[in-house]
């Protein structure tokens, strides 16, 4: 999972220096979504719920402001973000329709049962919308163009 992905200097490996036979992804329904992780958004939910004081908010926000940098160099953080896991040596790479919609808050907020809407969210583009939707052909070409489309990618002998 790209987000937790550091090494002990904190910095997070490039997608050449990652290994073959794994799933890779930036979330699960369970961490924050891309456009969450960017914004800070279970920083917000971890500070209104106070599981953190506002002292520990602002390290953790100005941890997240750095990792956001480093993962995200100059242009759209979810397509960073996405190009990134694209270009990985992972055999398979998961995205979530969360991030390709531009969702914020995630499914889940672990630890909570009322405070969190959790697993009632709607998604706003009808299932057989998606395959339309521009967010998503995007996604697609992203993936596309690092490769993801034939056999292979992600295999010790095809890269």
């Amino acid at each position: 999972m790209l987000q937790y992905e550091q090494d002990h200097t904190g910095a997070f490996p490039a997608p050449e220096n990652s290994a073959h036979q794994v799933l890779s992804c930036f979330a699960t329904h369970d961490t924050p979504t891309v456009m969450g992780f960017e914004t800070g958004r279970d920083i917000d939910w971890w500070r209104t719920l106070e599981w953190v004081d506002e002292t520990a908010a602002t390290a953790l926000r100005q941890k997240r402001t750095e990792d956001v940098a480093a993962l995200g160099q100059g242009a759209d953080f979810a397509t960073q973000v996405h190009g990134r896991l694209a270009r990985s040596n992972a055999s398979m790479v998961a995205v979530q329709l969360d991030d390709m919609l531009s969702n914020v808050e995630a499914q889940n907020l672990p630890g909570t049962i009322d405070e969190h809407p959790n697993w009632r969210r709607k998604y706003r583009v009808a299932v057989g919308d998606l395959g339309q939707d521009a967010r998503l052909r995007a996604t697609a070409q992203i993936m596309k163009d690092a490769g993801r489309s034939g056999q292979g990618k992600g295999t010790a002998d095809a890269d």
